[in-house]
């Protein structure tokens, strides 16, 4: 399927989840894709709460952090409610995902790269 056709379909949701188990240090630092597929068809998200992903929802206010355990990603479905997802939803909505938001940012990570070299 075209990222196109994901993001599409995606959009059509009220809330994307990317839900990690800690089961590795891979899966502890990862950064899913489909953290940004959610982010690109406007949605907020809940992701669990591992140090890349929660520390991009502090950056951005685009959704919600739990521990990444069952019990705890119903408990917070199960607290959401249509005010605080449009609410989100709107805070996702004022600051889309621009490669013009995050190339400043990416350029700061290469300087920096090419200067230790």
């Amino acid at each position: 399927m075209a990222i196109q056709d994901v993001i599409r379909y995606a959009a059509g949701c009220d809330v994307g989840i990317s839900f990690i188990e800690d089961t590795c240090l891979s899966y502890h630092y990862c950064l899913p894709n489909k953290l940004h597929e959610y982010r690109l068809a406007g949605l907020p998200v809940i992701v669990s709460n591992l140090p890349e992903m929660a520390r991009y929802i502090d950056k951005t206010h685009c959704g919600w952090k739990v521990n990444p355990d069952a019990k705890s990603l119903r408990a917070l479905v199960a607290s959401l409610d249509r005010k605080a997802i449009d609410q989100t939803l709107a805070d996702v909505r004022m600051a889309p995902l621009t490669w013009d938001d995050e190339k400043q940012e990416y350029l700061v990570i290469l300087s920096k790269l090419l200067e230790a070299q």
